[in-house]
């Protein structure tokens, strides 16, 4: 008797389960770095387009089976476009502001006339959002970022060491 492994019994499902839906298709190795990298890509269908809704009705039938009829098989596709909420899509005017204002805060005890190279003080991130509140308006645009100000100074990780909250 052949053991296989959880991943494999679940392919092995997935792959029963799309032939049981109609469609073609092919399991596939994708060209990445990872250990669980099979996947599985369509070649269409083996039922006419003029019975899509008979077959879309039978996969409604099997999905209500092998959920205890617990979930709502009317389902959303999710939206083609996905929103990016990490920083990297805001304006590049307020990030360089963000940016100066905080490099300005992190140097404002070295004295410029210095040959010396400084790497100048450590800063709490409350204490930059604190002077970033009084000195930038920028609530607006971070109001719908996932990190705020702490995701645009960490995208900048050639100028700023970053130690939990400790900016240097």
């Amino acid at each position: 008797m052949l053991l296989l492994s959880t991943y494999q019994c679940i392919l092995n499902f997935v792959e029963s389960v799309v032939s049981d839906f109609g469609f073609k298709y092919q399991r596939d190795v994708m060209k990445i770095p990872s250990t669980k990298r099979t996947c599985f890509v369509s070649k269409g269908r083996h039922y006419p387009e003029a019975d899509h809704k008979i077959q879309q009705t039978q996969i409604f039938d099997v999905v209500r089976q092998h959920s205890g009829n617990q979930i709502d098989v009317n389902c959303v596709v999710r939206s083609k476009e996905i929103k990016v909420r990490n920083g990297s899509k805001l304006d590049k005017t307020l990030c360089s502001r963000i940016v100066n204002f905080t490099a300005d805060l992190l140097l404002i005890n070295v004295d410029k006339g210095e040959t010396i190279w400084s790497a100048g003080e450590s800063i709490h991130l409350k204490e930059i959002i604190s002077a970033i509140k009084q000195s930038i308006d920028f609530e607006e645009a971070l109001k719908n970022q996932d990190g705020g100000i702490k995701t645009v100074l960490r995208n900048c990780h050639q100028l700023f060491t970053i130690r939990e909250v400790w900016f240097h």
